[in-house]
């Protein structure tokens, strides 16, 4: 296994919503880390994946309002994740591959980012951004698109396994996204970078500091597996 070495501590989060029929995943607010361990949540309403998500059929977070800012937020968004008091901690930080001594000193606010906190009944997920983060990173991500491209016909004839190194190669003439990261295997397409952190990426594919990039983890199910990279950047 692989682990995170070095947190950082965000002060801006993104929440992300999945459109049921387009399976798109658009970023439609920002959580903003404030004093106390809160943080207020923030609708992007001048943001094109803000208004596409709209007329896809978001109607917003949980009990707040559609495109008002919320303040105090944190409570809320701490449910969709276990509480540290839990007998089995642990293991489920081991699942983001953080050892309990690097997680002691980690926020809760952070620790929405490196989870994900993501529920099964939702289309929720919150993303770290890794804004100005430029060196001496780890990262756990999900490959974004998988199930669609014969995920589970990879996992099933065993095409990827845990450890196999992957590409990252950027996609400008993808017509969803200019910006877009395409994840490769020996030449077979897998999916592609979240959406939410595509600004990192790219800046360190320019500045060629990702030392390595290996699939971590399979989950899921048979028919809907869920495949996850692990990202060092030097």
């Amino acid at each position: 296994m692989n682990y995170i070495q070095h947190i950082i501590e965000p002060q801006r989060l993104l929440l992300t919503w999945q459109s049921t029929s387009t399976r798109l995943r658009r970023v439609v607010a920002e959580l903003i880390r404030t004093e106390n361990g809160n943080c207020d949540l923030n609708y992007l309403v001048e943001t094109k994946d803000y208004n596409e998500a709209v007329n896809e059929g978001f109607q917003g977070f949980a009990t707040f309002p559609l495109g008002q800012p919320i303040s105090n937020a944190m409570d809320i968004f701490l449910k969709r994740q276990p509480p540290r008091a839990r007998e089995d901690f642990n293991k489920y930080l081991e699942a983001l591959r953080i050892l309990p001594d690097v997680a002691a000193g980690i926020s809760d606010f952070a620790l929405l980012g490196y989870s994900g906190a993501k529920l099964p009944d939702d289309n929720f997920a919150i993303v770290h951004p890794f804004d100005g983060v430029e060196h001496n990173c780890e990262i756990l991500t999900e490959i974004c698109g998988f199930r669609h491209n014969n995920g589970a016909e990879l996992i099933k004839n065993q095409s990827v396994s845990i450890g196999d190194s992957v590409e990252l190669t950027v996609e400008p003439n993808n017509q969803y996204d200019s910006n877009a990261i395409m994840i490769e295997h020996n030449g077979i397409k897998l999916g592609y970078i979240n959406r939410a952190q595509l600004n990192a990426f790219n800046c360190w594919l320019k500045t060629g500091v990702i030392d390595k990039a290996v699939i971590e983890r399979v989950n899921g199910f048979a028919d809907n597996p869920k495949l996850y990279i692990f990202v060092e950047v030097k």
